[in-house]
C-alpha cells in the first residue's frame, strides 16, 4: 500500500482545488466580501483533507492539513481577490510511512501560490514487496517487487522539506459557460532518511541517496462545466514528473482526469470533490509504457471565523 500518490493523485487535487475554489462569490451574510479564504473574506479556520488510492503500483495516503488563512490584498480586481496567507499542520500517513510537520503558504497574488512545508517522517515494514525503508547498493540499483519482497524493509526516521511555487489561472471561455483551467506546480524537496548511504522512498518511488534533492512538476489543463448550480464537472489532463538532479533519474507520466466538484455539501464541508484519473507511464525505471489508475476525494471544513471582512 504504497505509491507516489503526493506527487501524483494528490497533486492532481491541490492543483485543481484553489482555482475550483474561485467558481464561490462570498460570504453567504455578505459580512465578509472578498474570496479570499474559502469563497469569502474573513479569516478562517480550516481543515482540508484528502484521501487517495492508485494501482501499478498500488498505493494509499490520507493527508490532513489544519490551518488559518487570512485575507492578504484587499484591493479589489483578479489579481488580489484570491491573495491571502495560510499556515498550519500537516500530517500524510499510509500503511508504510507517516509525515507529521507545519506548512506556510502565501499567495501575493492571485495567480501565484508559494508554499513552504517542513515534516518529520517515518517508514516502517508491512507484509508488502517495497515497503518500509530498504537500503540498496546505489542509483542504479533495481527496486521491482522481487528486489525488495516483502519482509526486506525496515525502520527509518528522517526529515523531509519542501517549497512548491504555482501558477494557476482560470479563463471563461467566451460567452459559453465554460472556464479552462490551467495549473502548474513545481516542488523542490529535501530527503534525509535513515543511516545508509542509498535507499528506496517508497512515498516517491524512485532511489534517494541518504540526503537529497527531488524536483517535481506538475503541469494541468482542464475544462469546467456547470452541471447544477452547486455542482461542476472537470475534464481534463495532466502531465507529471519526478527528477533526480544528482541520479539524473526521470520518471514521467500523462493522464487524463476527470472530477466533479460540489460547492457546498452540508452545512460543515465545502469543495467536496472526488476524482479518477488514468494515465500511461511514458518513462519509468520499473513500470515503463504501463498504465496506472488513481481515484481519490477531497473535501474542506471551515471550522471557524475568525475575524469579520
Amino acid at each position: 500500500m504504497r505509491g507516489r500518490l503526493w506527487g501524483g493523485l494528490l497533486a492532481t487535487l491541490l492543483a485543481l482545488a484553489p482555482v475550483s475554489a474561485w467558481a464561490q462569490e462570498g460570504a453567504d451574510d455578505g459580512s465578509c466580501p472578498g474570496a479570499h479564504c474559502l469563497g469569502d473574506g474573513c479569516a478562517k479556520l480550516v481543515l482540508n483533507q484528502f484521501l487517495g488510492g492508485k494501482l501499478n503500483p498500488l498505493g494509499v495516503e490520507h493527508r490532513l492539513e489544519l490551518g488559518t488563512c487570512f485575507p492578504l490584498i484587499r484591493t479589489p480586481g483578479m489579481l488580489f481577490d484570491y491573495t491571502n496567507v495560510r499556515f498550519g499542520a500537516i500530517n500524510y500517513v499510509s500503511p508504510t510511512y507517516a509525515h507529521l510537520g507545519g506548512f506556510f503558504a502565501i499567495s501575493p497574488l492571485s495567480i501565484v501560490e508559494l508554499r513552504a512545508e517542513v515534516s518529520g517522517v517515518t517508514f516502517w515494514p508491512i507484509p508488502m514487496t517495497r515497503t518500509g525503508y530498504n537500503p540498496v547498493a546505489g542509483y542504479d540499483a533495481p527496486f521491482g517487487p522481487d528486489d525488495l519482497p516483502a519482509g526486506s524493509g525496515g525502520s527509518a526516521w528522517g526529515v523531509m522539506a519542501a517549497f512548491k511555487p504555482t501558477l494557476r489561472a482560470r479563463v471563461g471561455l467566451g460567452s459559453s459557460p465554460l472556464s479552462l483551467v490551467v495549473n502548474d506546480g513545481l516542488t523542490f524537496e529535501f530527503w534525509k532518511v535513515g543511516d545508509q548511504e542509498y535507499y528506496y522512498n517508497c512515498r516517491r518511488d524512485l532511489v534517494l541517496a541518504q540526503q537529497d534533492w527531488l524536483l517535481a512538476n506538475t503541469a494541468i489543463v482542464a475544462i469546467e462545466i456547470p452541471v447544477h448550480p452547486n455542482a461542476t464537472l472537470m475534464l481534463g489532463g495532466m502531465d507529471d514528473l519526478n527528477y533526480v538532479p544528482s541520479s539524473k533519474y526521470l520518471d514521467h507520466k500523462v493522464s487524463g482526469v476527470i472530477s466533479i466538484r460540489l460547492d457546498r455539501l452540508g452545512k460543515g464541508m465545502r469543495d467536496f470533490q472526488p476524482f479518477v484519473t488514468v494515465g500511461a507511464y511514458e518513462k519509468h525505471a520499473e513500470f515503463d509504457d504501463q498504465l496506472w489508475i488513481g481515484i481519490g476525494i477531497a473535501a474542506a471544513y471551515p471550522l471557524k471565523t475568525l475575524g469579520g471582512g
